[in-house]
């Protein structure tokens, strides 16, 4: 598989993105009911760029290491664009990814972000989690379910997904959306595919890890440990005293706002 290092995705991001800004500029010119041929020429060239542009993206989207299954012992692979939050990927409620090929005890990606320095600039909102790590309650509450933190870097920015999984493979459980999406996602053991927009507000989110940790409930993944070795226990974890904010960051043009905020209105 080859993957796009960060000049080959600048260049389809910019064929993407002004094919988008395009085709919004062609619905505004063409309002009436009728269309021009001319103009439905241009419609139709501009939405086979876009789709070009879209197809390479989700083609070169890197997969990679990013946790490991404590009961089957597998290398879970995803997808994650890890050059920046401008990308597709990250695009809260159009998210371009591409089908994740995961272990049958994955259940859902949870994730939190420290931003370093000034986000990004887009036209797509992102909600990378809080700046501290966390996890659901609701989920890892349940006998036979198990988390495991990582970390990874992207752009800039500081983030720590979590992975969760269950001893079964057909589970029983509250949902989350995965991260940066507004979707919880999961392949079954028949290889469908499983959407569900959940409803959060009843979820409970634990920022106190070491209990977690104690309980053999949460394993974590030393930073930058290519082997993937999975680790338990409180001595020596890196994730328990990380500093930051609890609340849930929203992302629109380089400016940061909260969910929480956005509740109150």
């Amino acid at each position: 598989m080859i993957y796009y290092d960060e000049a080959e995705r600048r260049k389809i991001l910019e064929i993407y993105y002004n094919a988008l800004d395009e085709l919004d500029n062609w619905y505004l010119d063409n309002q009436e009911d009728e269309v021009s041929a001319e103009e439905m020429d241009k419609f139709d060239s501009v939405t086979r760029k876009m789709n070009e542009a879209s197809s390479k993206y989700l083609r070169m989207t890197p997969k990679v290491p990013m946790s490991r299954c404590p009961f089957s012992g597998m290398v879970s692979y995803h997808s994650i664009d890890h050059y920046g939050i401008d990308g597709p990927w990250w695009n809260y409620t159009k998210p371009l990814r591409p089908v994740e090929d995961l272990p049958v005890t994955f259940f859902a990606i949870t994730g939190s972000m420290l931003l370093g320095g000034v986000p990004e600039k887009t036209g797509h909102q992102v909600r990378p989690g809080p700046e501290k790590p966390y996890i659901v309650k609701q989920i890892l509450e349940r006998p036979g379910f198990r988390a495991v933190i990582s970390k990874i870097m992207v752009g800039n920015h500081v983030a720590y997904p979590v992975f969760y999984y269950s001893e079964d493979v057909e589970p029983v459980s509250e949902v989350t959306r995965n991260w940066g999406t507004y979707l919880w996602m999961r392949r079954d053991r028949n290889g469908r595919y499983g959407y569900l927009e959940p409803d959060e507000r009843g979820l409970e989110y634990d920022f106190d890890l070491s209990k977690w940790v104690e309980q053999g409930k949460l394993l974590w993944i030393l930073p930058g440990d290519t082997s993937m070795t999975l680790r338990n226990g409180v001595s020596g974890c890196p994730y328990l005293n990380i500093g930051g904010a609890e609340k849930f960051q929203i992302i629109i043009d380089g400016e940061v706002t909260h969910e929480e905020e956005e509740e109150e209105w």
